[in-house]
């Protein structure tokens, strides 16, 4: 009798071992779904921040287009509502250039002019000069 009760308490033991290596099974079966739930979760989630990201950009995209507009919109009427203003200092400008021009052409006559006057200042020294020397010769000075 013992040794039967030995053997029912191996067998025992061994369903109990079975069941065991079943519930390990299964544990590691759903181990490895919780996994891919997990990867699945990750994966829909970085898809989620990239569509995010993606709205984000053509929202940007659009204000930026947006902006554009209005700078161009601004700039043309900033441009029509200086014209007369821009249109006189142009003619201001010419006035000046034109002025300039003739200053440039003034001031050319008159370095020539300059010129021309030492020259003469020179060459009336140079006879003073000489009719110095000749009145200290005939002793006229």
């Amino acid at each position: 009798m013992a040794l039967e009760a030995e053997t029912i308490q191996i067998q025992n033991m061994e369903s109990k071992l079975k069941q065991l290596d079943l519930h390990i099974q299964n544990v590691e079966s759903e181990k490895e779904r919780v996994k891919e739930m997990i990867q699945k979760l990750e994966l829909k989630e970085k898809e989620a921040t990239i569509a995010k990201l993606v709205a984000e950009k053509q929202r940007l995209e659009q204000e930026l287009s947006e902006a554009t507009a209005i700078a161009k919109a601004l700039a043309s009427i900033i441009c029509k509502k200086n014209e007369p203003k821009i249109a006189e200092m142009i003619r201001e400008l010419s006035e000046v250039t034109a002025i300039n021009h003739v200053q440039e052409a003034t001031i050319a006559k008159l370095v020539t002019e300059n010129q021309t006057l030492e020259q003469e200042l020179s060459e009336v020294t140079a006879i003073v000069e000489e009719l110095a020397t000749i009145c200290e010769k005939n002793n006229l000075m």
